[in-house]
């Protein structure tokens, strides 16, 4: 078996511009939303507008049973991200998914991933195939 010597050079060179890391600002942009996702009751929230559509303030607070400080900074952070819009009806203020909801975002990042990337082939028999003994895993 070939032992390599790291670091290798074929794949040390500069991101190209179809790779996330030579996107600064859009990785960025990706790690913020899916903060806006690590938090349960956000996904409740989400799961809630999903399930049942439009909901006020008021409604979401009670079937939650949470402040209506706590919910307004978890609604606040999921309006930041683009995953709830809201709308002024008289004094209430109603909530809902964006066209598409949550699945829109998760499709977007499912494209990063399609395909067959060349980095995936085994560095040592050339395969696509993990290899049980090429490497211990930490």
């Amino acid at each position: 078996m070939e032992v390599l010597s790291y670091p290798r050079p074929a794949v040390t060179v500069a991101p190209g511009s179809e790779e996330l890391a030579a996107c600064a600002d859009e990785a960025e942009a990706l790690a913020e939303r899916f903060q806006a996702l690590a938090d349960a009751s956000r996904l409740k929230v989400l799961h809630l507008l999903h399930v049942r559509g439009e909901m006020c303030a008021c409604e979401l607070q009670e079937v939650l049973g949470v402040s209506a400080s706590n919910l307004s900074f978890h609604l606040q952070a999921l309006r930041h991200a683009g995953f709830v819009r809201a709308r002024k009806q008289g004094k209430w203020t109603i909530y809902r998914l964006p066209p598409g909801g949550p699945s829109v975002f998760l499709d977007e990042f499912r494209e990063l991933f399609r395909g067959d990337p060349s980095g995936a082939r085994c560095t040592v028999c050339g395969s696509g195939e993990e290899m049980a003994d090429a490497g211990k895993e930490l």
